[in-house]
């Protein structure tokens, strides 16, 4: 019986080009400017923090994920948050201390926090694939013919997950956070259209060889999906080390736990079996 996985995906960053605005072209002649038209312009993505989305997914071998990794994830949250109330790791809740993190506002709490959740990152077993799109580049480029930002991130990541599951003769499914109503029903259409109509990559066999379920699963925030939630505190950490890598950011100012994240992160990353190259399987990028 071939094994079977679930990807687990949650994203950082804003999925939007933004609003759309009109930008003169401008030709010289010598001293002088003439206007010659309009290009389309999105000051959004003049700021970073819009400009790039990054989609991050973990991949994890179901009988694993059921027996010891939740109840894992569930007795690290019981060490902190009193059981009754169902408390969901959300990383920009824990970064502002807000709500249940209130806790971490404690000198002796969040060091045992911290340490904790480096621990479950580096001793679960989980594979990642973490895509990054440059959204300014891509809409420049493609104009109207652009993808949808978290589409394309998705397509690229299906893609990569298939190549996963067949180096393992195994099958597998997929589960996204929930984003809003409209969003859920369109991201659910581009996963279809993958899995019926293939990519110019890959036919629709492929997809059909290693996908359980021609539908995406979605699940809300508060399901209390331990690995949507372990996607969560993984997705802005791995979107800056996959800008770091490219040269498209400074050095990140986020302090030593950052680099703890990484650290402990790094070896869960995709790679080519023959050299250990992790870029273009579990970071990649796409201009």
């Amino acid at each position: 019986m071939r094994p079977i996985y679930r990807l687990y995906i949650d994203e950082s960053g804003d999925h939007t080009y933004g609003k759309k605005e009109k930008s003169p072209f401008i030709i010289r002649h010598g001293a002088k400017k003439e206007v010659i038209g309009t290009l389309d312009y999105y000051p959004q993505l003049e700021k970073d923090d819009k400009r790039y989305l990054s989609l991050t997914g973990c991949i994890f071998k179901l009988d694993y994920y059921r027996e010891q990794f939740v109840p894992t994830f569930e007795a690290f949250k019981g060490d902190f948050f009193d059981p009754d109330e169902q408390v969901i790791l959300h990383a920009k809740e824990i970064m502002q201390c807000r709500g249940a993190f209130h806790i971490l506002r404690n000198i002796e709490t969040a060091p045992r926090f911290n340490a904790g959740i480096i621990d479950l990152i580096a001793n679960a077993d989980y594979t990642i694939i973490n895509v990054v799109i440059d959204k300014k580049n891509h809409i420049e480029n493609y104009g109207s013919y652009a993808w949808h930002p978290y589409h394309y991130c998705l397509v690229n990541m299906l893609g990569r997950y298939c190549l996963f599951l067949k180096k393992r003769r195994a099958r597998g499914d997929v589960i996204a956070e929930s984003r809003g109503k409209t969003e859920d029903f369109e991201l659910k259409k581009a996963y279809f259209n993958t899995y019926e109509n293939g990519t110019r990559h890959q036919s629709s066999a492929f997809y059909h060889q290693y996908l359980t379920s021609k539908e995406i699963k979605i699940k809300p925030k508060e399901k209390n999906v331990a690995g949507l939630q372990l996607a969560d505190i993984l997705a802005h950490p791995l979107k800056k080390y996959t800008l770091l890598q490219k040269g498209l950011l400074q050095e990140s100012d986020e302090g030593l736990f950052w680099l703890k994240i990484i650290g402990a992160v790094k070896p869960k990353l995709d790679c080519r079996a023959s050299d250990g190259c992790i870029d273009g399987y579990g970071l990649v990028f796409i201009k």
